[in-house]
C-alpha cells in the first residue's frame, strides 16, 4: 500500500504532530483510509518511543553435502518470517478513571476539546488510559464473530492486519510503515492506583511482517524484493580520507 507515509504525512504538514515533536511510534488497521488516519479511532500512537527494536530475519537455504567437500552447497529456497519486537511503556500520574464521561475525561483519552492533538505527541501526557490502551492492544489478536463474541456456528474473521510505523526508521526500506500482524503482546503491570487502574505498564510487543494483502487491483500477495531497500541503501557513506558510496 504505497504512500501511506506521504498520505499521513499531509496531516502532519496541518500540525497534528508538529515538526519540532519527538518521532512517533503507532499503528492503524490496513483497510483504513490513510487520508483520514490521523482523526479517525483507529490511530493507536505509542505513548513512548521504544528504548529498543529488534528486527530480525533469516533467508532459508537447502543445504547438500557434497563427498570430500570442504563446505556444503545452498540452495536459497526462500525467507523465513521477518519480526519486529519491543517493549511499549505505558504511565499515568493522573487517575482519570473518575472522569469518563466528562468533557475532561474525553480530552485525556484523545477526545473532543483543544487539546485533544495533544495525545499524538508520545511522552508529552500522562493522563492517559492505559486500560483502554491495552484493551485496544488485546483487540488487534483476537478475530471478530460480528459482535462481543460467537457460537460453534458464529462467521469468524480474522484479527486485523497493521501497519507498524517507527516514522524516520524506514523499516520498508522506502517507507516507514510496514504491514504486520501482532504475533505476541504479554503484559506486565508494575504499579497500580489505588482503586486498581493501571498505572505503570510494560507491553512487551511481536509483530510478523506479512505480504497478503487483502486489496488491492494485483496479486494480493506481494513478496518483498531487495530493490525496496536497495533504493535507499545507495545513501549509506562512510567517510574516511575520501567519500565513497559503498555499493556504488
Amino acid at each position: 500500500m504505497a504512500g501511506v507515509t506521504s498520505a499521513y504525512r499531509s496531516k502532519v504538514n496541518q500540525g497534528l504532530i508538529s515538526t519540532s515533536d519527538p518521532r512517533s511510534a503507532y499503528l492503524f488497521p490496513e483497510l483504513v483510509d490513510p487520508r483520514g488516519v490521523a482523526d479517525s479511532d483507529e490511530l493507536f500512537v505509542f505513548q513512548y518511543w521504544p528504548a529498543t527494536v529488534e528486527d530480525s530475519y533469516t533467508p532459508e537455504y537447502a543445504t547438500k553435502t557434497i563427498p570430500g567437500g570442504s563446505h556444503p552447497l545452498y540452495q536459497w529456497t526462500g525467507g523465513s518470517a521477518r519480526d519486529i519486537t519491543f517493549t511499549a511503556n505505558f504511565t499515568a500520574e493522573i487517575d482519570n478513571g473518575a472522569n469518563r464521561g466528562g468533557e475532561q475525561g474525553a480530552n485525556s483519552r484523545g477526545g473532543v476539546g483543544s487539546d485533544a492533538t495533544l495525545g499524538l505527541v508520545p511522552g508529552s501526557r500522562y493522563t492517559v488510559d492505559i486500560r483502554a490502551g491495552l484493551n485496544r492492544i488485546r483487540s488487534y489478536m483476537l478475530g471478530s464473530y460480528g459482535g462481543a463474541g460467537g457460537g460453534l456456528n458464529s462467521t469468524a474473521s480474522p484479527p486485523k492486519k497493521l501497519y507498524l510505523v517507527l516514522e524516520g526508521a524506514r523499516l520498508g526500506g522506502d517507507r516507514d510503515e510496514i504491514l504486520c500482524l501482532l504475533r505476541s503482546a504479554p503484559i506486565t503491570y508494575e504499579a497500580f492506583f489505588p482503586n486498581g487502574l493501571p498505572r505503570i505498564v510494560q507491553v512487551s510487543m511481536t509483530f510478523s511482517q506479512v505480504v497478503q494483502h487483502s486489496e488491492g487491483e494485483d496479486s494480493r500477495i506481494q513478496f518483498i524484493g531487495r530493490e525496496t531497500f536497495e533504493q535507499d541503501a545507495r545513501f549509506y557513506k562512510y567517510r574516511g580520507t575520501v567519500d565513497r558510496t559503498v555499493g556504488g
